[in-house]
C-alpha cells in the first residue's frame, strides 16, 4: 500500500483527475456562435489576411481557430484543448518553483488550477470555448514559454537545451509577441524586467534571451499596428479615465478576495525577508513574488489604453500571472511552521470555493450545452422539412454556469449585435432568416410547429398553405374601419363573446381578447400581445390540441419572434 501511494504515483493520479475535469468541461462546451461562424469559412489564410487589415490583429489565435480547430472532429478538439490546458498550468507550476532543486510538485499544480478556475470571470470562455481557447489559451501557452525560458536563466543561471532553443528562440518569440494585446505586452515587459535584473546582479545575457526578446518585441509590434486594429475601433478614442474606473470597479466586484490574497502575502514574505536581511536583488524568491504581481497588474490595466470595451477574457493573463505569485508565496511560507497559518487558510479558501463552484457548474454547463444541442437539432429538422425560416427558443446566456463558453454572449434575440447572431445562423445552417421567442411562448405555440406554413412569408401564400393542407384555425385583428374581426376555419369548439365593442374568442385553451385597438392571445398564464396594424392566425392541430403556428402579417409580411 505504501508502495502504491508514492510521490510519483500521487502525481500521476492527481494529474488524472485533473485531465478528466478540464476534458469534461470541454465536451460539454459546444459549438457557439462564433464557432458557427468561422466553421463556414472555406479560406482560412485569405480570411485572416483580410481580418489583419479589417478587424484586428489576432493572426495566430484567429488561424488557429478558423485553421485548424474548427476543422477538426470535436471530440479531437476537447483532447487536444485539454492537452494544452495541462500544458500551460504544467508551465505556470515551473515559474512557482523557489529553487533548482525542486521537481513538480502536484499540490502547487492543483493549487494553481483551482485558483485560475475560482477567479476566472468566464473560463469557459477562457479555456473550453473552441474559438476562445485559440484566442486566449493557447496564446496564452505561446506567449509564457519565452517567459519561463528566461525566467530560469535569471533564477538558475541556466538555460537547457540551449542549442534547440537557439533555432526555435525566433519563433516563439514571434508566437509570444504575437498572442494578444494583454498577454503578449505583458510578457515582452517581463522579458525586459528581467533582463535588467540579470544586468544588475552581473549575468550574462545569453543569444537565446536575445533572440527570444527581440523576437517576441517584433511579434507584438506586428499586434498591435495591425491596419485591422483602427478599422474595429472605428475612430473612437481612448478615454483613459473612463476605462480607468471600469477596470477598478470590475477588480473590486470580482478580484477584490484574489488581490487582498495577493498583498497579505507579499507582506507577509518581505517581513520574514527583512527579519533575514533578505531583501537584495539576488532574493529570487522575493523577486518572483513581485515580478508576478507587477505583471499581473500591468496585463490589467493596460486595459485602460483600449478605445473600445473588451470582454472579461481579456483579463486571462491577469489571473493566471496572480495566481503564479500567489503560490510561489504559499510554497514559501508553508515551509516555515511559524508563518505557516494565512497559507493553509488560502489553500483552504480556494479549495472549498473550487469545489463549490465546480461541481454545479460541471451539471449546469452540460444542461446548457445540452439545450444549445437540442435547438441545433431542431433548426436542421425544420430545415429539412421544408422550413428555411424556424422560430427557436431563446436562449438566456446571463443564466449559463461561468464554465460555458456561451455565458453572457448574446442570442437571436432583439438587441443591437442580434443580427450579427441571425447572419451566423443563417450561413450555417443555409436558412432564410431565423427568429426566438421566449422559452414559454416557443413550447405553446412554435415547439410543433408545421414547418411549409413557417417557410410562408406572404400572407396569400400562406392561406393558400392552409387551405391546400386542409388545416384549422383562427384568423383575429382589426378591419380597416377599426372593428374587432375573429374568423375560424374548421375550428368547432371556436367561443366567440361581443361586449359591444370588445371581442373575446375561446378555443382550445386559448384565449383572443380584442379591446378596442389592443389585441392579446393567453394560453394558459402567458400572454402575447400584437400590434392593431397586423392580421394574425393562430393554427391548431384538432386531433391533439397543438398550436401549428402562430404569425403576424403586417402589410402582407410574415412576422414571428419578439
Amino acid at each position: 500500500m505504501r508502495k502504491f501511494f508514492n510521490q510519483k504515483s500521487l502525481n500521476i493520479v492527481g494529474l488524472c483527475i485533473i485531465f478528466l475535469i478540464v476534458f469534461i468541461l470541454n465536451h460539454f462546451n459546444g459549438q457557439i456562435v462564433d464557432d458557427l461562424g468561422y466553421a463556414t469559412v472555406s479560406n482560412p489564410l485569405e480570411h485572416v489576411w483580410w481580418e489583419y487589415f479589417n478587424w484586428n490583429g489576432r493572426a495566430i489565435g484567429e488561424f488557429l481557430a478558423i485553421g485548424v480547430l474548427l476543422k477538426l472532429p470535436l471530440i479531437l478538439v476537447d483532447f487536444l484543448n485539454t492537452i494544452a490546458f495541462m500544458l500551460l498550468l504544467w508551465i505556470l507550476e515551473k515559474f512557482t518553483e523557489t529553487n533548482e532543486s525542486q521537481t513538480f510538485s502536484i499540490w502547487r499544480y492543483a493549487l494553481l488550477f483551482a485558483s485560475i478556475m475560482v477567479f476566472t470571470v468566464v473560463p469557459g470562455q477562457d479555456f473550453f470555448w473552441t474559438t476562445g481557447s485559440a484566442n486566449y489559451l493557447y496564446t496564452a501557452l505561446f506567449a509564457l514559454i519565452p517567459l519561463l525560458v528566461v525566467y530560469n536563466k535569471f533564477r538558475f543561471n541556466l538555460v537547457r537545451n540551449k542549442n534547440i532553443l537557439t533555432v526555435f528562440a525566433i519563433p516563439f518569440g514571434l508566437l509570444a509577441g504575437w498572442s494578444t494585446e494583454n498577454i503578449g505586452g505583458t510578457t515582452l515587459l517581463g522579458l525586459i524586467l528581467l533582463m535588467i535584473l540579470m544586468l544588475f546582479n552581473k549575468q550574462r545575457i545569453d543569444r537565446v534571451t536575445f533572440l527570444l526578446s527581440i523576437s517576441t518585441l517584433v511579434g507584438y509590434l506586428l499586434l498591435i499596428f495591425a491596419p485591422g486594429n483602427s478599422v474595429r475601433a472605428n475612430g473612437a478614442s481612448v478615454h483613459i479615465k473612463g476605462n480607468t474606473t471600469q477596470l477598478f470597479t470590475f477588480a473590486t466586484q470580482n478580484y477584490f478576495i484574489f488581490i487582498v490574497i495577493y498583498f497579505m502575502l507579499l507582506v507577509l514574505v518581505i517581513i520574514r525577508c527583512v527579519a533575514k536581511n533578505w531583501i537584495t536583488s539576488s532574493n529570487k524568491l522575493l523577486v518572483g513574488s513581485v515580478l508576478f504581481g507587477v505583471l499581473a497588474f500591468a496585463d490589467y490595466f493596460a486595459l485602460m489604453l483600449s478605445p473600445i470595451t473588451v470582454a472579461p477574457r481579456s483579463h486571462i493573463g491577469f489571473v493566471l500571472l496572480l495566481s503564479v505569485a500567489v503560490v510561489i508565496m504559499i510554497n514559501f511560507l508553508i515551509s516555515d511552521i511559524e508563518w505557516r497559518l494565512l497559507p493553509i487558510l488560502v489553500i483552504v479558501l480556494i479549495s472549498v470555493e473550487f469545489i463549490v463552484q465546480l461541481v454545479p457548474g460541471i451539471f449546469n454547463t452540460q444542461e446548457n450545452s445540452q439545450e444549445l444541442v437540442n435547438r441545433y437539432n431542431y433548426i436542421v429538422n425544420q430545415k429539412k422539412a421544408g422550413n428555411e425560416y424556424p422560430v427557436v427558443s431563446a436562449v438566456d446566456y446571463n443564466k449559463m454556469s461561468k464554465f460555458y463558453g456561451g455565458y453572457q454572449l448574446l442570442d437571436v434575440t432583439l438587441g443591437a449585435n442580434a443580427q450579427f447572431t441571425k447572419d451566423v445562423y443563417n450561413n450555417f445552417f443555409g436558412l432564410k432568416n431565423i427568429y426566438s421567442v421566449s422559452p414559454e411562448l416557443w413550447n405553446i405555440f412554435y415547439k410543433y410547429a408545421n414547418p411549409l406554413l413557417l417557410n410562408e412569408q406572404q400572407e396569400k401564400n400562406y392561406i393558400h398553405r392552409l387551405k391546400k393542407q386542409n388545416l384549422s384555425y383562427v384568423k383575429f385583428g382589426l378591419h380597416n374601419d377599426g372593428t374587432a374581426m375573429v374568423e375560424d376555419s374548421k375550428l368547432s369548439d371556436l367561443k366567440i363573446k361581443h361586449y359591444g365593442e370588445e371581442v373575446e374568442a375561446n378555443v382550445s385553451g386559448n384565449t383572443i381578447a380584442i379591446r378596442g385597438t389592443d389585441i392579446t392571445l393567453t394560453h394558459d398564464s402567458i400572454t402575447k400581445k400584437f400590434s392593431k396594424n397586423t392580421m394574425n392566425y393562430l393554427v391548431i392541430d384538432k386531433s391533439n390540441d397543438h398550436i401549428l403556428d402562430l404569425v403576424s402579417f403586417d402589410d402582407g409580411i410574415a412576422h414571428r419572434g419578439e
